[in-house]
């Protein structure tokens, strides 16, 4: 298997689109996705998390932008990353009755893509540190 070389700013920048991308989306499609994910919860909580999303992806910007990572700025992406999992999850425990199975999937689906994404920024963090 060749070796990729990535540099790790590169998890930045691919958190920065997929924010920014989700959160267009959730802004502009909040209604009917909360009919195609089938819970009770109003559309606009859909667009709250939308608009959340907006200034991560600045946040992500800016980090894949810094010279070096500090731990302030990766504790920041580990406790904003874990947080939307775990209340991705919550969501999906809480209305699990009401969703079907694609909600179920679109919910927690997009939750594993977070912690995906959060496992890179850790996998990435060390050379990030200590940029040659």
């Amino acid at each position: 298997m060749p070796d990729l070389n990535l540099h790790p700013r590169l998890v930045y920048l691919a958190d920065t689109a997929a924010c920014l991308v989700l959160g267009a989306v959730l802004i502009a499609a909040a209604a009917p996705l909360t009919a195609l994910i089938g819970w009770t919860l109003p559309p606009a909580l859909l667009i709250a998390l939308g608009v959340i999303l907006l200034p991560w992806a600045a946040f992500n910007l800016m980090t894949a932008r810094v010279q070096r990572l500090t731990p302030a700025i990766l504790a920041t992406h580990v406790a904003g990353d874990a947080l939307w999992v775990a209340g991705s999850v919550a969501l999906a425990a809480l209305y699990a009755s009401q969703m079907g199975q694609l909600g179920l999937f679109l919910v927690l689906g997009q939750a594993v893509a977070v912690a995906g994404m959060l496992l890179l920024k850790l996998a990435f963090a060390r050379p990030f540190f200590n940029p040659a």
